[in-house]
């Protein structure tokens, strides 16, 4: 994942410590990319240019959202960090760093398209979320809707992908409900969920171009 913020102990997974790697150190002097030399050089040399560092973060977060590669490196992802191998032709070193700088959009809920968010709340908004004794989530399939209490409080226009969705062991928008349990959604929290649902959708669009573009 990536975040503008320091992470939790376990913000990803229940089950193993969080380890945050800044693109930038000392930013109070000035900042100095977070880089090693030695890759510097290499990529210098390969592509004729240093690229920055966020095109750098934008590829290593597009292969690490790539389908492919975590099929086939599943097992060794489980186990310690990611190798990431970079590609001979800058042509697509920045195919797919742009791709990972829209993934990094998304995921900070900073894309311009979230504004427009085509999920719809409906139902009487002034009516608390589910409580623990009633389950918070009835996910539809058949009516695209997401219903958050037994008054047919609901999201509506979230596909099945965007549902399963999941980031480290938490089905996202599953979790964001159940955080908030009996509590009436302010018409912020109700924005960020929506948005949150949209950045879903879009995702997985970008993964679907990322694994096209690395399967060429």
């Amino acid at each position: 994942m990536v975040t503008r913020l320091i992470a939790g102990h376990k913000a990803v997974s229940a089950y193993d410590v969080s380890s945050l790697f800044p693109l930038y150190l000392h930013p109070e002097k000035g900042g100095a990319a977070n880089v090693a030399p030695e890759l510097s050089r290499r990529l210098a040399e390969r592509y004729g240019r240093f690229p920055n560092p966020r095109e750098v973060l934008g590829y290593v977060y597009a292969m690490l959202y790539n389908p492919l590669y975590r099929r086939r490196y599943g097992v060794l992802l489980r186990r310690g960090f990611p190798r990431i191998q970079f590609p001979r032709e800058s042509r697509h070193f920045r195919r797919l760093a742009g791709l990972g700088g829209e993934l990094i959009a998304l995921h900070l809920l900073e894309d311009e398209r979230l504004r427009a968010a085509p999920v719809r709340f409906l139902g009487d908004g002034g009516r608390p979320l589910g409580s623990a004794r009633k389950s918070v989530c009835d996910y539809r399939e058949s009516e695209g809707r997401l219903y958050v209490n037994e008054h047919g409080l609901c999201f509506d226009g979230i596909d099945a992908g965007v549902w399963a969705f999941r980031v480290g062991g938490y089905q996202v928008l599953s979790n964001w409900l159940q955080a908030r349990a009996g509590l009436v959604l302010s018409y912020h929290q109700n924005r960020e969920l929506r948005q949150i649902a949209e950045a879903l959708r879009l995702t997985l669009r970008v993964q679907q171009e990322i694994a096209v573009a690395e399967a060429r």
